[in-house]
């Protein structure tokens, strides 16, 4: 018997944009309503950043947010409020500021 039950991967990014995907987290915070519900990934090697918007049965919007060179992006995570973080190899930790 097979490890199954497997889903096919909800985005696919192509190996010249990422080399090594670190899933992320989905935003709940109240200080940005626009981002709520949007899933927040990174990758470690290029210091690209995404979002994706689901909505329990498609992908409605994935798309690149910023791209950060020589940022390692290598974990995520929310304050009790629901404001996400990500931190970087460098020892910083960085939160999300959307642009106006």
């Amino acid at each position: 018997a097979g490890a199954g039950p497997f889903i096919d991967p909800l985005v696919e990014i192509d190996h010249t944009l990422a080399k090594s995907i670190t899933g992320g987290m989905v935003y709940r915070g109240k200080k940005h309503p626009q981002l709520d519900g949007l899933y927040f990934y990174g990758d470690f090697v290029f210091g690209h950043m995404w979002a994706l918007r689901w909505d329990g049965s498609k992908v409605l919007e994935t798309k690149r947010l910023f791209t950060h060179p020589g940022k390692q992006i290598a974990i995520f995570g929310a304050d009790r409020d629901g404001e996400v973080y990500w931190a970087s190899h460098d020892g910083k930790i960085y939160r999300f500021i959307p642009l106006r």
